[in-house]
């Protein structure tokens, strides 16, 4: 995490993916899909919609207040790119491709020098799971 240059869109916005990860256990594809509409800020929670969730049941997943309120800072920072209600986007305002965030992750942990451990989005959600239990 101390790899990410917060003061950039792109460093502040996988920050936040970062986050979400740590803090839900979501999965790569869940998150890239989430829309603006499925983050309630006041009740602190995300919605994965049925057809978003990989078993096709919605759930509803609560969020700290520190993930909150970055996602609530990544929403208004989108609010430039009108043409679009997803909450990850690119540094031009498009969807985001599962398999670049699993490079962008990957090139964090080099640069941190991890090393003997995957790194990888689906290592945020088995960090998750172990932390929760």
């Amino acid at each position: 995490m101390k790899q990410l240059n917060q003061r950039t869109y792109a460093g502040f916005r996988d920050y936040v993916l970062m986050l979400l990860f740590l803090d839900t256990g979501i999965r790569c594809n869940e998150a890239l899909g989430l829309k603006k509409k499925d983050f309630d800020y006041e009740q602190k929670i995300i919605k994965v919609p049925a057809p978003l969730a990989k078993n096709g049941h919605a759930r509803i997943l609560p969020l700290s207040k520190k993930t909150a309120k970055a996602l609530n800072t990544l929403i208004k920072e989108n609010s430039i790119f009108e043409n679009s209600d997803f909450i990850f986007l690119s540094n031009y305002g498009d969807e985001i491709d599962p398999s670049w965030v699993r490079s962008r992750i990957k090139q964090y942990g080099i640069k941190g020098n991890i090393t003997n451990v995957r790194v990888s989005p689906h290592t945020f959600r088995h960090t998750f799971a172990k932390l929760l239990f």
